[in-house]
């Protein structure tokens, strides 16, 4: 699912209305018809209800017009109060306004607070009250008449229902620029804006719908939008039954470097996730004096000792043996527990400029490369970097409130540069590739904040990209989305805060399964 700016938005409706010849008053019809569908599911006692839909002078003024005459075709009692004089209105609001005017003389129209304030009434009584007035093209923070207009909204006890996007809000960015509505619902046209998407402004719009309002997939990609939501659609395709005639080495091999003395927690999430993601043969490698360790700690994990340090860690004599034993596997996960011990730091660098197939760094390893990130122009294989906020801030020297601020762009710079792909984890996961587009992840919650959940992700990219090594980036994308539905379901089951990593675990072959049957 697309996620559009304003500009891009602009731009579908254009060549909607000008190259494929359907009239924005169609448009605009098809949008009011969808609020008052989405209205109907939600409110079976919509005919018991006081409605109020406060109107602006544009084409979101237009759609709350739409919205009341269906309403009160439908029998519902509403009240619209349009903020200006109807002779401000022109193209398709006006006729808009004009046809409501077949329907109803309760339109009031208010020009100043005062004249607001005798209609303050309709807001206090009504049990639902529609925002129709800014969508999409404000830039700008609201002022004056409108700034109070939308307190006043804010203050009353009905539920706010916001078309488009919450008034005040802008639909470039996910910061609030000045007074906004706070809706309780928000119904948006034809696909999601950055405000609805990530936090703060997300706060404001409340739950969501996306609804159709006959603006095909094939002119959005034309606006040339590069942000996507993550949907069940998106990685459907990877997750088909398997053929009878079938072996482990038809669903990818591949080596887990990771864990240390003390760290070997990591190594074995990294591993199981892998083997419950449904990756065929999984081999775990840790340090040569934790193997005994390991070992009593696995079941259907392979594991294999390599050199290492007096302290415990990797050595960077591991780098030969490690080449050695992955010639016939499809991949490397390595990083999570490993330290950042100067010979694993020199194992990482050697790994990258020697491994010609695909590698998922994680933790310590991205630790290792923001050490001297000129490694990256050194790459033989394909990169698949996860970092989380402080990682990436290490990665680009700057703070992590600088990557907190600006994860669209920092993520896909980074992965644009060094033609890699880029997890950046947290709320709203990113997924950047060097071509320019970035997915985002709806699913995960705050229970999974807790230590381990990453390496379950590194394991569950890496299992899912074993499997799917001709479709790495979808792969990728299914890694991320049922590690957080993993999370969420955990979360239904257990709640948030008891949540561990183990339990996203437990709860992958769930998720898998949840959307298998949604197919």
């Amino acid at each position: 699912m697309w996620i559009l700016n304003s500009e891009q938005m602009k731009k579908a409706d254009r060549i909607t209305i000008e190259e494929l010849n359907i009239p924005g008053l169609i448009l605009m019809e098809n949008a009011g018809i969808a609020v008052v569908n989405v209205i109907e599911d939600l409110f079976e006692d919509m005919l018991d209800l006081q409605f109020t839909i406060v109107c602006g002078r544009g084409n979101n003024g237009g759609d709350g017009f739409v919205v009341a005459r269906h309403l009160i075709r439908k029998g519902v009692n509403v009240d619209v109060i349009l903020i200006g004089h109807h002779e401000q209105l022109k193209g398709d609001a006006l006729t808009n306004y004009n046809m409501l005017r077949v329907y109803t003389n309760r339109i009031h129209e208010v020009r100043d607070r005062a004249e607001f304030d005798l209609f303050l009434e309709m807001l206090e009584k009504a049990d639902v009250i529609i925002d129709a007035l800014f969508g999409t093209g404000l830039t700008n923070p609201l002022s004056g008449l409108f700034a109070e207009i939308v307190e006043t909204m804010n203050q009353q006890e009905g539920i706010i229902i916001s078309i488009d996007i919450p008034s005040g809000l802008s639909s470039d960015t996910n910061k609030i620029i000045g007074p906004s509505i706070n809706a309780d619902i928000t119904i948006t046209l034809a696909a999601p804006k950055l405000c609805h998407i990530f936090p703060p402004a997300e706060l404001f719009c409340g739950e969501l719908f996306v609804e159709d309002i006959g603006i095909q997939d094939s002119v959005i990609i034309q606006a040339n939008p590069s942000l996507k939501l993550i949907t069940d659609e998106d990685i459907i395709p990877l997750l088909i039954p398997r053929m009878p005639d079938t072996h482990k080495s038809h669903y990818g091999e591949m080596l887990v470097v990771a864990g240390s003395s003390g760290k070997l927690g990591a190594a074995w999430m990294t591993g199981q996730s892998a083997l419950r993601s449904g990756a065929g043969l999984v081999t775990i490698g840790v340090p040569h004096s934790c193997h005994k360790t390991m070992m009593s700690k696995v079941v259907e994990l392979m594991t294999v000792g390599l050199a290492c340090t007096p302290e415990g860690t990797f050595a960077n004599a591991a780098v030969p043996e490690i080449l050695d034993f992955v010639k016939d596997k499809h991949l490397i996960a390595v990083g999570p527990g490993i330290t950042t011990h100067p010979e694993c730091v020199e194992l990482i660098r050697e790994l990258i400029s020697q491994y010609d197939k695909i590698m998922v760094i994680d933790a310590d390893g991205i630790n290792a490369i923001a050490q001297d990130i000129s490694i990256l122009n050194d790459k033989k294989g394909t990169l698949i970097l996860t970092p989380h906020p402080g990682e990436m801030a290490r990665l680009l020297k700057v703070s992590t409130k600088e990557i907190q601020d600006n994860r669209i762009e920092a993520s896909r710079d980074f992965a644009v540069k060094h033609d890699i792909i880029l997890v950046l984890k947290g709320y709203r996961t990113l997924v950047a590739f060097p071509n320019e587009m970035v997915y985002v992840n709806p699913t995960g919650n705050p229970g999974m904040a807790s230590g381990g959940t990453g390496d379950v992700l590194t394991g569950m990219i890496a299992g899912f990209v074993a499997q799917n090594i001709d479709n790495i980036n979808q792969a990728v994308l299914a890694g991320v989305y049922l590690h957080g539905l993993a999370g969420d379901i955990a979360k239904e089951k257990i709640g948030e805060l008891p949540l561990t990593a183990s339990d996203i675990m437990k709860y992958i072959p769930r998720a898998i399964k949840t959307i298998m049957n949604n197919d």
